[in-house]
């Protein structure tokens, strides 16, 4: 349902009440008198490799505003800063904001606007400004106060300038519902979806009833420590982590390196979550790089591509056909001393059949993001599924029959 941009008569809420309404995120940063949700705590910028982590991990996925209310108007204005790859010259996916009641959408407002990120080939960009965006939800009539939770964007980052509403927006009651924390790749970010509800771990979640944090960084699921302790750091029942494509897409390791990192990211996990079941789940078809080494690259068909070249045997050159042995060997290995750990095969959640939703090769479509969600919450209720045996844990009996 279309939200209307006009301004209503509504009463301020200071940024500090609403920075205490909010979920999903890993911390908060105040940008002059602007409120900026992370996902990647401030702390960790001194060790990213390259700005473009922080820029990802800056977009709000998941992150969220949860109020008790009886308002049937609700404004946010928020600068919405989204992203420009190099082929293109507007955000090529539409951004929104989201309400929900029950877990159904009530209202929604697109992004129109805005400041952007022109990406370029060599890895540089060029920040072009733009206004914040007036951004009014329009609630159905309520009697009583009920849960209203309000999804920022999922592909751009909202810095909050400030919130009305035409009643009080009180703290959501606690959430009882299991914690699960998920990292991956681009293919989890769900930058392609169709809403914020639209990355499959986002559907995933409101099917199996668990309160999700993502903590996917598009292009740097690279087993990086500050990522591993951020996890560590995190509240949670259970813990998923999507792992191996981007190691692959920009060819930055080689079999000698990619096993210790992977050792060491877990280890790191389980130090933060002693008692806490963990799922590694192998990426998803990638007709590119199957069995050709990365780095990938777009090309004129709209496509990624690998790298074709000749390799030695012995060499350590990765494909995704070999990361998926690495990394269930690996699984396999500490599973015999960690009786928390297991793997999940991402082939089982999208595969080779279904290369149809790969619409640039790569990443799913909206349609390849429910059937991913689909068929993990298949497993997730089936206990005989490695991915059932973890999630045993977390879910009621309800859900498990």
């Amino acid at each position: 349902m279309p939200g209307r941009t006009v301004v209503a008569t509504v009463r301020n809420v200071p940024l500090e009440h609403i920075r205490s309404l909010v979920r999903g995120a890993s911390g908060f940063e105040w940008v002059g008198a602007d409120l900026s949700p992370l996902r990647l705590p401030a702390w960790t910028r001194v060790e990213h490799a390259d700005r473009w982590i922080e820029l990802w991990a800056a977009h709000t996925l998941g992150v969220r505003i949860v109020t008790r209310t009886a308002a049937t108007r609700i404004e946010v204005v928020a600068t919405i800063t989204r992203m420009v790859p190099p082929d293109a010259v507007e955000p090529p996916f539409p951004a929104s904001i989201v309400a929900t009641i029950d877990g159904e959408i009530v209202a929604s407002v697109q992004i129109e606007g805005g400041p952007v990120i022109l990406a370029r080939p060599d890895r540089g960009w060029q920040f072009i400004d733009g206004p914040a965006s007036v951004l009014i939800l329009d609630l159905p009539p309520a009697g009583r106060e009920r849960e209203v939770t309000i999804w920022l964007p999922h592909n751009g980052h909202a810095l909050l300038r400030s919130m009305r509403a035409d009643r009080p927006l009180n703290p959501g009651a606690p959430d009882s519902r299991s914690r699960w924390v998920h990292h991956g790749s681009s293919v989890s970010q769900g930058l392609e979806a169709t809403s914020p509800l639209g990355p499959w771990p986002q559907l995933a979640a409101r099917a199996l009833g668990l309160d999700l944090t993502n903590l996917a960084i598009a292009g740097n699921a690279q087993l990086d420590p500050f990522v591993a302790r951020t996890i560590a750091a995190t509240p949670a029942d259970i813990v998923t982590l999507k792992l191996g494509v981007n190691i692959v897409n920009v060819d930055s390791m080689r079999r000698r390196a990619f096993i210790p990192a992977l050792h060491g990211f877990l280890d790191l996990v389980r130090e933060g979550h002693p008692e806490t079941p963990i799922v590694v789940i192998t990426p998803i078809v990638c007709p590119a790089v199957e069995d050709i080494p990365g780095p990938t690259r777009k090309l004129g068909d709209g496509r990624y591509h690998g790298t074709p070249r000749e390799t030695v045997a012995g060499d350590g050159t990765l494909t995704l056909g070999i990361v998926r042995e690495i990394v269930r060997d690996v699984t396999d290995a500490r599973s015999r001393t960690d009786e928390l750990l297991w793997a999940g095969d991402g082939l089982t959640l999208l595969g080779d059949a279904d290369r149809a939703h790969l619409w640039d090769g790569l990443h799913p479509d909206q349609t390849g993001y429910s059937i991913m969600a689909e068929r993990f919450v298949a497993q997730a209720r089936d206990p005989d599924t490695d991915i059932g045996r973890a999630f045993a844990r977390v879910l009621t009996p309800p859900q498990i029959d």
